[in-house]
C-alpha cells in the first residue's frame, strides 16, 4: 500500500497564494512517487482544475484558528487515513501544536516564519530564505535529529520554471514585471504604476500580475483597460514565459522572488509582511537585489528613482541576473520530498 501524506496549508486572500502553490508542487512530486495526498486548510474557493489530480482529499479548515484544536483535528484525520508523513506549510504551527504531531507519531516537514523563531521539534525544518543560517537556529532545535534544509536550493517552484530559457544576463530594460503576490496588494500596484507612469512609452512598458483573490482586480481592470503600455494579467496561465520576457522586476519578497531569480530578472524588492523582511535582506546580501523596505512606508519617488537608477546600471543588472540563476535551480521540491520519505 502506498504512503499517504497529509499537508497542512495556510492560505487565503489575506495570506497570499504562495503557500498553496508550494503545496501543489510538493503534491505533484508525491504523486510521481506513488503517494496519496490529503490537503487540509485552503478554502474551497481556491480549488481549481489541477487540484483533482494532485489531492485525493481536500479538507477546508475553519477560518477560526486555535492551535490545539486544529492540531487534534489534523492528527485525527491522519489517524483515519493511516498517515505517517506530514507537511506543515503553515506558519502558525506552534510548539504546542508540534507536541501533538509528535505524540501522534508523525514524521513531518515544517516550513517556518523566520520572523518568529519558535522552538522546533520537526524532523525536517525548511526555510528557503537566502538570509537564513542553520547555526542561528541551534538554540531553537529541541529534536537532536532535526534535519535543517535552508537556502534557495530548497525553494519550491512551479514546474514551468524548471524549463525556462532566460534572456541574456546583460540586456536593455524594455519591460518591468510588477507583482505583489497572489492576495490583497493593498493598493501597491496603483502606487507603483503612478510612480512609473512618466517612464512609460515605446521603450518601456509594465507587465503586472495579480492573483485571483486580490480584491483590487476589478478596479485595476477598469483603470488599465485603455493603457497602451500596461499589460494587466490576473492569474496568468504561463507565468514563467511572462516573467522571462521581461527585463526587470519589482516584487514582494515572497515566492515570486525565487521564480524571478531563476528567470534571471534583476530584483527590486519590498516586504509586504513581517516574514518577507529577512528574505528581502537575504537577496540583497546574496545577489545585490535592491530592497526598498516595508511596503507601507514606500514612496512613489523612491520607486521611480530606484527603477531609473537600475535601468542605467547595466553592470549591476548583469551581476544580479547571473547570481540569481546560480542561487535557484528549480529542484527544491524534489529535495524536500526525498528528505521526507527517504530520511
Amino acid at each position: 500500500m502506498s504512503e499517504v501524506v497529509a499537508i497542512r496549508c495556510y492560505t487565503g486572500a489575506r495570506v497570499g497564494a504562495g503557500h498553496l502553490m508550494r503545496c501543489r508542487e510538493l503534491a505533484r512530486q508525491l504523486k510521481a512517487r506513488g503517494c496519496g495526498t490529503i490537503i487540509v486548510g485552503p478554502p474551497e474557493a481556491m480549488r481549481d482544475e489541477q487540484d483533482s489530480g494532485l489531492f485525493d482529499v481536500w479538507h477546508e479548515a475553519s477560518a477560526e484558528f486555535e492551535a490545539l484544536s486544529d492540531a487534534r483535528a489534523f492528527t485525527d484525520l491522519c489517524a483515519e487515513s493511516d498517515v505517517r508523513y506530514a507537511i506543515m506549510d503553515d506558519y502558525r504551527i506552534s510548539p504546542d501544536y508540534q507536541h501533538i504531531l509528535e505524540a501522534a507519531g508523525l514524521r513531518w516537514l515544517q516550513q517556518f516564519d523566520s520572523s518568529r523563531p519558535w522552538s522546533f521539534w520537526a524532523d525536517i525544518l525548511v526555510n528557503a530564505g537566502p538570509h537564513e543560517q542553520a547555526a542561528n537556529y541551534a538554540p531553537f532545535l529541541k529534536n537532536p535529529k532535526t534535519q535543517i534544509l535552508f537556502g534557495p536550493e530548497f525553494a519550491v517552484l512551479r514546474p514551468e520554471f524548471t524549463a525556462v530559457r532566460p534572456q541574456p544576463n546583460r540586456r536593455d530594460v524594455r519591460s518591468l514585471f510588477l507583482s505583489f503576490g497572489g492576495g490583497d496588494d493593498a493598493g501597491l500596484i496603483m502606487k507603483s504604476v503612478d510612480a512609473l507612469r512618466p517612464l512609460l512609452g515605446e521603450n518601456f512598458r509594465l507587465v503586472i500580475a495579480s492573483g485571483r483573490s486580490n480584491p483590487g482586480n476589478v478596479g485595476y481592470v477598469r483603470e488599465f483597460s485603455e493603457e497602451f503600455y500596461i499589460d494587466f494579467c490576473i492569474a496568468p496561465p504561463d507565468m514563467a514565459t511572462l516573467m522571462c520576457n521581461c527585463d526587470l522586476a519589482l516584487l514582494a519578497g515572497g515566492t515570486m522572488s525565487y521564480e524571478a531569480a531563476i528567470c534571471g530578472l534583476p530584483l527590486i524588492l519590498v516586504s509586504v509582511a513581517d516574514n518577507q523582511e529577512r528574505a528581502c535582506k537575504g537577496w540583497q546580501e546574496r545577489i545585490g537585489a535592491i530592497y526598498l523596505g516595508r511596503a507601507d512606508a514606500l514612496s512613489q519617488p523612491t520607486i521611480r528613482d530606484t527603477v531609473m537608477g537600475l535601468i542605467a546600471d547595466g553592470e549591476a543588472r548583469e551581476e544580479m541576473a547571473s547570481l540569481g540563476r546560480a542561487a535557484v535551480d528549480g529542484r527544491g521540491a524534489t529535495r524536500l520530498i526525498d528528505a521526507l520519505l527517504d530520511g
